[in-house]
């Protein structure tokens, strides 16, 4: 043992004799300086296996093969650190979040200087450097390369100014693949990797809706002064609740984890699943005390959460709809003291009151206002838009009185009604941050009134993904990129993403990170400001509207109308922008019929720049006139110029996609860009690979290399880049919103034609024999189940649609024995292999699941899809004809099939110093229970790891605790293991185990 000893001593001697890589904090100890040391020296270790040594102080003592020097641009360096000439008025004249990385020989020796304009700048460089070392950071979590390489400090020199000072997220609230499930750990991490990410935003979007269902969220509590205490701790509230399996809401229904199929039960440890702040609430809170219950444990979750971004230099927002929106146990208890709660006084009361709560319970940067979603869909009426307004201008007064810390701003789905998208501009204070989510789901650019808005900051806010496609992968890093540079172009100095996943969408966070930075080699136009010029309008034959004819609305929204009586329609066409014959085709609809097939504009007209009208000259309106065009033929969308209605009583005449005109309104419905004259309501159910031409996607290829590089390692990184970039923008629609998000969709074509959009899913499957590598590997089968699960959902919805007509038919047929035999000949195959389709999707997904995002899609494909009956509607019927219960084959089976692996939803990568390590994780599959084990060791020791048996909490999921004495204060690393049932075969997590762990670092 003595030996031992001695020998070590001796070992490490000669280490330091010879020196290693030191990292060096000057004396005067920059906030932040020590974390960001150890952060940096975490990512050395992790990606060469190197513990760089942490060193503070006046001067440098110790011998050093590698030096990296922290500071901030004030700090002075000992004497012993000569910086190159040129390099000290760089660093003085860095701004806040500026930060710069300088390579220089110091005696002969590699040095780097790693230098902010602040704290957080300073930190920003640390994790740039980790990025240079060939790390990459998401919202998910840190991939670091599977192969360990030298340590080295390459020839770098870099400058990094943000082209936007606020650049982050909004997460949003309402389903379980969203912030509703994500525990304290996940907010937590989640704020560790936006930092890493450079971006310094969060923001948060709370419903209230006194809907036919409970739609208000715990996230901002509604009451009035008095009504909490001094430490923020509410007295009286009302029912709200986050998604949970127990709930009936947005076309989810309750549905026990229990009752789940393929296995899926395995991964949810409670029958109604959602964050711990609802345990013992679900599915809603039913007593004045679980109500009060619900909002202290949300007041103390974002106490803490926002406390730690707001230590990162993170910028946290929440908010509310307006106008102020009351719960009805409220309202009524109003009314029965005689008051009103329309009273403007009264709203006054209520924002005193959420106002001075958020002011007892949590640090807040922004609290925003957001305008309802029905703006972006419909024209709100004068009233309503009265009625905004005045709450608007309440919760300004109040803010102003109460003299708040945080500011008011204006969000919504809009950034202003239709028939005035800067009215509230003029009214609101320019203090105020005006902020809109894009339309249509992402699918309508950045609105080009922000180049309109002056003297106030605009944030822009593009879409990662969509919440009709919810339960499928998407990508969209062109759009992303698109919206970026039309926010920058327009001026905006705020790029946010609205998402619900974190894993799946880790293409478009990288892009949404890089575009807050730099827009060079793919944006042509950085820094070129965008404003408004007058449109050119062709010259067109045939008319002298030409102002009519000569701006068109691209893919229109159905136009809906209540006349009351008969009327003539005149729609109004001109080709614009073809220059043949068959390249945009469509059928003109009416009250749901085709009143003219087949129109093509070009053909009829006689050519390009031509006026062409269609009158129709009496529909019948009983009830409503519904005007639609639906595309048929040719790559371009049903256009429409202008529209005319007239009956005796009604008039109404609309310039589609344009400007008044004479006695032709505006289209206020569907707008016109000067910037994407083309953007239209771009179909949902399909991404035609010339969509990315029309909607002027940008490049991507760039960041998909550099991803696939990242994700599957070199090997395969050009190919996959390939791919990524063939699907970004066009990736295969299996799903929609029909009765909620990700409703499997109903495919009329059949799956021979279908399987053909599928064929990248064969292509990415022959790369797997070259990927290299337990992480490549484990990140390569993620995306594999993925394309395998979408192409198993776009074959179910092939076969739902011949099965649902199928059985539609024998239901009318009248002849007994008939309507069997095609029962059991016909549909009951295709019952059979719907259900065997469903659990090879259902396993697929199961084996790529690692975050909370993925349970949200198990969550919502079985308690909306299912639940609903997609498979099972017919099932009585079929037990009707045939007296018979469905055979077994017919029916889901509980049993899990897929690959045995461990997940943890959340991965924290620090801790504070006096918290306990709490982690847990599911494994997946048949295992020997006391086979978990949960190892770990102070982070870089030569010493065998400490073995902790985890407490198995129930079905799939574990649990460790680590005290914090135990800890020690010390940073370390870990890794959980498990042995399948009855055999050898060991799993780790991460499957780079344990050659390379997970590790934390502690907060001091």
């Amino acid at each position: 043992m003595k030996r031992s000893m001695l020998f070590l001593i001796f070992l490490q001697t000669l280490i330091l004799l010879k020196g290693q890589t030191v990292i060096y904090c000057p004396s005067q100890g920059a906030p932040g300086s020590l974390f960001a040391a150890r952060e940096l020296r975490r990512y050395i270790y992790q990606r060469t296996g190197e513990m760089a040594l942490i060193q503070a102080g006046d001067k440098l003592s110790s011998p050093y093969a590698h030096l990296i020097v922290l500071m901030v641009k004030d700090q002075k360096l000992p004497k012993g650190i000569a910086l190159p000439a040129d390099l000290p008025p760089i660093i003085a004249s860095l701004k806040n979040e500026e930060f710069c990385l300088r390579s220089f020989l110091l005696k002969n020796k590699a040095c780097l200087l790693i230098a902010g304009g602040d704290s957080t700048a300073m930190l920003y460089g640390a994790y740039r450097f980790a990025e240079v070392i060939g790390i990459r950071f998401f919202l998910h979590g840190d991939v670091i390369p599977d192969v360990k390489a030298g340590f080295a400090i390459p020839e770098i020199n870099e400058v990094h100014k943000p082209l936007f000072s606020l650049r982050g997220i909004l997460p949003f609230h309402d389903f379980p693949e969203g912030p509703d499930w994500w525990e304290r750990e996940n907010y937590l991490l989640v704020v560790e990797q936006l930092v890493k990410l450079r971006m310094n935003f969060l923001g948060l979007h709370t419903y209230t809706d006194n809907g036919d269902y409970v739609r208000f969220e715990p996230t901002v509590w509604q009451g009035l002064p008095g009504e909490y205490n001094n430490d923020g701790t509410v007295k009286k509230s009302y029912p709200a609740k986050y998604a949970n399996t127990g709930l009936f809401s947005w076309g989810y229904r309750p549905r026990k984890t229990s009752e789940y199929s393929w296995g899926a039960s395995i991964i949810f440890e409670k029958d109604y699943y959602t964050s711990s702040v609802m345990d013992g609430l679900t599915p809603v809170p039913a007593s004045p005390e679980q109500m009060n219950r619900l909002f202290n444990r949300t007041g103390e979750l974002f106490k803490e959460v926002f406390t730690y971004a707001r230590s990162l230099g993170i910028k946290t927002c929440t908010g509310t709809e307006v106008p102020l929106t009351i719960h009805y146990t409220i309202t009524d208890e109003m009314k029965k003291n005689g008051k009103n709660p329309r009273d403007p006084v009264f709203v006054e009361e209520m924002y005193k009151g959420i106002f001075g709560r958020i002011e007892k319970t949590y640090p807040l940067d922004y609290y925003w206002l957001w305008t309802g979603e029905g703006w972006t869909w419909n024209i709100p009426a004068e009233e309503e838009q009265k009625e905004v307004l005045s709450s608007l201008q309440a919760a300004v007064a109040v803010h102003r009185q109460l003299n708040l810390p945080f500011r008011l701003a204006l969000c919504g789905w809009v950034l202003g009604p239709p028939q005035d998208r800067l009215l509230f501009d003029r009214v609101l204070p320019k203090e105020m941050p005006f902020s809109c989510i894009n339309r249509y789901v992402g699918y309508t650019p950045v609105d080009v009134a922000f180049a309109s808005l002056n003297g106030r900051d605009k944030w822009a806010i593009p879409w990662l993904e969509d919440d009709p496609r919810l339960t499928s992968p998407q990508l969209w890093v062109g759009r992303v990129r698109r919206d970026a540079a039309d926010a920058l172009a327009y001026g905006c100095n705020g790029l946010m993403g609205i998402h619900w996943r974190t894993c799946c969408i880790s293409p478009m966070v990288a892009a949404l990170a890089q575009a807050g930075w730099s827009q060079a080699g793919w944006n042509k136009k950085v820094g070129e400001r965008w404003t408004p010029v007058p449109v050119s309008l062709p010259a067109i034959e045939g008319t002298d509207d030409d102002p009519l004819y000569g701006t068109l609305c691209y893919n229109p929204a159905p136009y809906e109308f209540s006349p009351g009586e008969p009327v003539s329609v005149t729609l109004k066409f001109c080709e614009l922008q073809y220059n043949s014959e068959k390249q945009r085709v469509f059928d003109i609809v009416i009250n749901d019929s085709v009143v003219r097939e087949g129109v093509d504009v070009f053909k009829l007209a006689g050519g390009k720049n031509k006026a062409f009208d269609v009158v129709i000259p009496e529909v019948k309106t009983p009830s409503r006139l519904s005007i639609r065009l639906v595309r048929k033929e040719g790559p371009g969308y049903p256009m429409l110029s202008a529209l005319a209605i007239e009956g005796k009583n009604f008039k109404k005449k609309i310039n589609c996609g344009g400007e008044r005109y004479k006695d032709y309104e505006k289209d206020l419905l569907n707008e016109y860009n000067p910037r994407h004259p083309y953007y239209g309501h771009v179909a949902e159910r399909e991404n035609p690979p010339y969509l990315k031409e029309i909607m002027d996607y940008k490049p991507v290829a760039d960041l998909y290399v550099d991803w696939c590089q990242a994700m599957f390692g070199p090997e395969i990184a050009a190919e996959a880049s390939r791919i990524f970039s063939s699907l970004d923008g066009n990736f295969p629609v299996a799903t929609e919103w029909r009765t909620g998000p990700g409703n499997i969709r109903l495919i009329k074509n059949s799956w021979e034609e279908e399987e053909k959009k599928y064929l990248f899913v064969e292509n990415f499957e022959r790369l797997k024999r070259l990927v290299k590598g337990e992480g490549n590997t484990e990140r390569y089968l993620y995306w594999l189940g993925m394309f395998k699960y979408q192409r198993a959902l776009a074959r179910m919805g092939c076969l739902l649609s011949t099965y649902y007509a199928l059985m539609e038919d024998i239901m009318r047929t009248e002849d007994a024995y008939k309507k069997k035999d095609m029962l059991m000949k016909k549909a009951l195959p295709l019952r059979i292999e719907l259900n065997k389709c469903w659990g090879e999707a259902q396993t697929y997904l199961l084996e790529s699941v690692v975050s909370t995002g993925e349970m949200g899609m198990i969550a919502n494909l079985e308690n909306h899809s299912m639940a609903e009956g997609t498979i099972s509607r017919y099932d009585s019927v079929i037990k009707a004809i045939t007296w018979q219960d469905l055979p077994p084959a017919a029916l889901p089976s509980k049993e899990y099939s897929g690959r045995l692996r461990i997940f943890s939803p959340a991965v924290r990568n620090t801790l504070f110093k006096k918290e306990n390590f709490v982690m847990k994780c599911v494994v997946l599959g048949r295992h020997d229970e006391s086979s978990v084990c949960f190892w770990w060791k102070k982070m870089g020791a030569r010493e065998p790891y400490q073995k902790i048996i985890m407490q198995h909490v129930a079905r799939g999921v574990y649990q460790v605790v680590l005290p914090a004495p135990v800890i020690g204060g010390n940073d370390f690393e870990y890794y959980i293991s498990a042995s399948a049932a009855g055999s050898e075969n060991t799993v780790t997590f991460p499957v780079t185990a344990p050659q390379l762990n997970h590790t934390v670092v502690i907060i001091e």
